[in-house]
């Protein structure tokens, strides 16, 4: 099996991008619901003045399966720090570009 990671995909605005995963998640809680290989990551300033990022199932066009959060939500820095925390790095000479 190949290693998991991640590459960016487009910057939707100042707090969110598209990633593709280079190995599908499950879009919601159980066994029945799609497959997808892109996740919406969107940055929130949270209580204390600390990110909160969340990651959403995504189609390729940006636009989410579900607001149901994949793996809940991250208290980190960059959406690059949250992806790792996931699993999947983001892929060598991906770009991050959202703080």
């Amino acid at each position: 099996m190949t290693e998991k990671n991640s590459q960016h995909v487009e910057t939707l605005n100042a707090r969110q991008s598209l990633y593709r995963l280079s190995h599908p998640v499950q879009s919601g809680w159980d066994d029945e619901s799609e497959k997808t290989s892109f996740v919406l990551v969107s940055c929130a300033n949270g209580y204390g003045h600390r990110n909160e990022i969340l990651v959403f199932p995504a189609r390729e066009d940006g636009s989410t399966i579900s607001m149901g959060e994949i793996g809940g939500s991250y208290c980190e820095e960059s959406h690059a720090s949250a992806l790792a925390g996931m699993g999947f790095p983001l892929s060598e000479g991906s770009l991050d570009t959202t703080q």
